[in-house]
């Protein structure tokens, strides 16, 4: 039986698309592949997660890759960075079905790799006052699928991982939460039909 419903953050409960940003900030396929192998895939970003892993602020993020190309890429680098955060906003259906979980007896918590800039992007929406607890990357200096967040989270709320189940839209931090026991549901990203579907598969009361 499942008591605890434990949410990721990106294109689960917030929409994140980065093709739309790259398509929206960008003017050619040169800079968009540019981004795409210099910044998304930079080992700061997404090989080490120093921004995730808090370790790294976004402005000096920024500061280390304009370095990284003597600053001759500076106007791309500063303008994608800090302009594709206006493509992330909370699903609203998605705070509407958090609370109804709550109503229905759930213990809802987030489980998230998320920076400071985000965190502070998404406070106004109320989302991290309506759940029982929350892990956030940037403030524990640990990242999923690494085991140490998810026994932060465990360990942090008493949660009984026997009687809880874990929604993300990557099937590495899915596949890592099932060791632990957590019944895990991969769901299509910025899918709020595929989350309810799911959570509804395992018998999880959502209206």
């Amino acid at each position: 039986m499942v008591n605890n419903v434990i949410f990721d953050i990106g294109k689960v409960i917030a929409y994140v698309d980065y093709d739309e940003a790259l398509d929206a900030l960008l003017d050619n396929e040169e800079d968009k592949k540019f981004v795409i192998d210099n910044v998304l895939n930079s080992p700061e970003w997404e090989g080490d997660d120093l921004i995730d892993y808090g370790f790294l602020s976004l402005d000096e993020f920024v500061s280390v890759l304009c370095d990284k190309f003597s600053n001759k890429k500076d106007d791309i680098i500063k303008g994608f960075i800090y302009g594709h955060y206006d493509y992330f906003k909370i699903n609203n259906k998605m705070l509407d079905l958090i609370k109804s979980l709550k109503n229905n007896g759930y213990k809802v918590y987030l489980l998230s790799n998320i920076n400071e800039v985000v965190i502070d992007m998404f406070t106004p929406s109320g989302l991290f006052d309506i759940v029982d607890g929350k892990v956030l990357s940037c403030e524990v200096h640990q990242v999923k699928p690494n085991d140490g967040i998810y026994k932060t989270l465990l360990d942090k709320y008493s949660i009984n991982p026997s009687e809880s189940c874990f929604v993300d839209d990557r099937i590495d931090n899915i596949k890592k939460a099932e060791t632990f026991g957590i019944k895990g549901l991969y769901v299509k990203p910025n899918n709020y039909d595929d989350v309810v579907s799911k959570l509804k598969d395992l018998n999880i009361n959502v209206d």
